[in-house]
């Protein structure tokens, strides 16, 4: 695996890092160009493809801090900033400020199919690969004992390394399918039926024999430690730099009165560089056009932190919508070092979502997992959060918890 760059970035010109980080990355399905400074709806093309806010920024934010420079064309979108209800002449410059956000060392690899960042401590690994070939996906649906999603990205991981205190963390395709419930729905699996008969699950062709398990893929995985999954021979680079062993994490509830403990929206939603981003997506399937199931990964490094969001999002057509997300936030700076994870799930049925489009006649959101994590999210919580479609899915709620690594 070539090693592509390493900077401390403290004294360059930011704009020209920038421009060269980008041009460090040709443009591919799972890289997103980057806007650096924008609303607080999100730091990405897609708005909110990272950290899911209502979109209640400044409409001129994308432009207002673009010149790192004070000058008067600065101080003029500053103005407008302050005039469509953003932040006054003081916070303006605090923001503009944080444009200059030291570049600590940090080492980038490529090859074909994986990238990897070294910074603090950490190797970062991700890989994305095309849809798995048929011997690929005939031995992974042998180990799982069900049928695979149309689109299955069995050779796709994301792999987290903290040399010091051991801990290794990934999520890949072959783990999230383990958590598919296997043979008959029972309480709690949040099974879901289509059809006019409703004791019907989804009708399967008579020609093809399957063993039950849950149509719709629906996964409550939140990533796993150790090395017992598809990860285990992902690494190229030299020994020293990967976790020979690995040690469990001790996860704890968080304390919602301790702000550490917590993700900081405000910091990420900074208009920080981003030096490392990726999306990798484990499967999707169209549930035999009653409607779509998917898994992503995405993840962005920030010169102070590192966030993750794992989504899976269903739609039944006419049922129902569902999300399970994972978010795991690290800041390097924090003392002790500190990983917080955070679960939630959310479910609503179909009709509550369909009424909140922005135009009755264009159901085009009703496709878009960003659109559907929103609108659940600004429900009442005794529907999305605890009634749900009325399936008794478990994976109701939110978890926080932290783990405190050896530094």
């Amino acid at each position: 695996m070539g090693q592509m760059s390493g900077s401390t970035g403290t004294n360059e010109d930011l704009k020209d890092y920038l421009h060269l980080h980008r041009l460090s990355y040709p443009t591919a399905k799972s890289d997103r160009s980057v806007s650096f400074c924008s609303s607080t709806a999100g730091l990405f093309d897609r708005a909110d493809a990272i950290v899911d806010l209502p979109d209640e920024g400044c409409p001129k934010m994308s432009t207002c801090f673009a010149g790192i420079e004070r000058d008067e064309e600065t101080e003029s979108r500053m103005d407008d900033h302050k005039s469509c209800g953003g932040a006054s002449g003081v916070e303006a410059r605090e923001i503009s400020m944080h444009n200059m956000t030291a570049i600590p060392e940090h080492k980038l690899f490529e090859s074909p199919n994986t990238r990897s960042i070294e910074i603090k401590d950490w190797r970062i690994t991700v890989s994305t690969n095309s849809i798995s070939n048929a011997p690929e996906c005939d031995a992974l649906q042998s180990y799982l004992g069900f049928p695979l999603p149309e689109m299955t990205f069995g050779n796709n991981y994301l792999t987290l390394e903290h040399r010091p205190s051991q801990l290794r963390y990934s999520f890949d395709t072959a783990d999230a399918l383990r958590c598919v419930k296997k043979g008959e729905l029972g309480e709690g699996d949040g099974g879901v039926k289509v059809g006019t008969d409703s004791s019907s699950s989804l009708p399967m062709p008579k020609t093809v024999p399957t063993k039950p398990y849950d149509w719709t893929y629906t996964t409550t995985y939140a990533g796993h430690e150790g090395d017992d999954g598809s990860t285990s021979t992902l690494s190229s680079a030299p020994a020293a730099n990967v976790v020979a062993e690995t040690i469990p994490a001790v996860w704890r509830a968080a304390d919602p009165e301790d702000p550490s403990e917590s993700i900081p929206i405000a910091e990420l939603t900074r208009p920080d560089p981003i030096l490392f981003y990726a999306e990798i997506p484990l499967f999707e399937d169209e549930l035999h056009d009653n409607g779509s199931s998917s898994l992503l990964v995405r993840i962005r490094v920030m010169p102070t932190c590192f966030f993750i969001l794992s989504r899976f999002t269903l739609r039944v057509d006419q049922v129902l919508f569902r999300t399970f997300d994972t978010r795991i936030y690290h800041s390097f700076a924090s003392s002790p070092l500190k990983v917080v994870r955070e679960v939630s799930g959310w479910e609503a049925p179909y009709e509550q979502l369909k009424l909140r489009l922005p135009k009755r006649d264009d159901m085009t959101p009703l496709t878009d997992p960003t659109f559907i994590a929103r609108i659940l999210g600004e429900l009442p919580k005794f529907i999305s959060q605890k009634e749900g479609a009325k399936t008794g899915w478990r994976g109701l709620g939110i978890k926080k918890e932290i783990a405190v690594l050896r530094s």
